[in-house]
């Protein structure tokens, strides 16, 4: 599906608002955009049913104990690779797993409590991955930008948009 035919105008002007405060009331954004709360409210339910949006609560991992973050490439044998992918995803401290280009086929991004746990995730968690050829490690120090806007029209200069009657709302 194209994007164009995925979401119209209505749905990504309801999401920059939910990506800058996801506990946005559904009144205020509907006034913002310019239809009713119902609108909002179904228009919200549909892109949650269809997997365009998430609503979470996004906790800074130091702050509950986690202040070691470890961006982790593993390069694995292709015959080997969905058997590691299920196993670093039961793996705790693995929040994240990507498959890449380059070298290293997977990306990891994993939180720990001390750099022991990182030495035990690598030799002991790391050890029962078949296939895996190459690990590389690095540990962020310091975080200079960590936003999730992946739309970048200012929501504050919108215009409201009227509510089009071939739209469900």
């Amino acid at each position: 599906m194209a994007f164009a035919e995925h979401l119209d105008e209505i749905d990504l002007r309801i999401l920059r608002h939910l990506q800058q405060d996801g506990r946005r009331s559904f009144r205020d954004i509907a006034a913002d955009v310019g239809v009713s709360e119902r609108t909002v409210r179904m228009r919200v339910a549909q892109l949650r049913a269809r997997d365009v949006l998430r609503i979470i609560g996004l906790v800074n991992p130091a702050a509950v104990g986690f202040p070691i973050v470890a961006v982790i490439e593993l390069g694995v044998d292709e015959d080997a690779l969905m058997g590691c992918i299920d196993i670093l995803r039961s793996l705790p401290n693995i929040r994240f797993i990507a498959l890449t280009t380059g070298e290293r086929q997977l990306l990891l991004e994993a939180v720990l409590r001390t750099h022991e746990d990182l030495a035990k995730l690598i030799e002991q968690d790391f050890a029962t991955l078949r296939g895996v050829r190459s690990t590389r490690v690095s540990i962020e120090l310091k975080v200079y930008k960590n936003e999730f806007s992946y739309l970048d029209i200012p929501v504050a200069d919108e215009t409201a948009v009227t509510e089009s009657p071939a739209i469900s709302p």
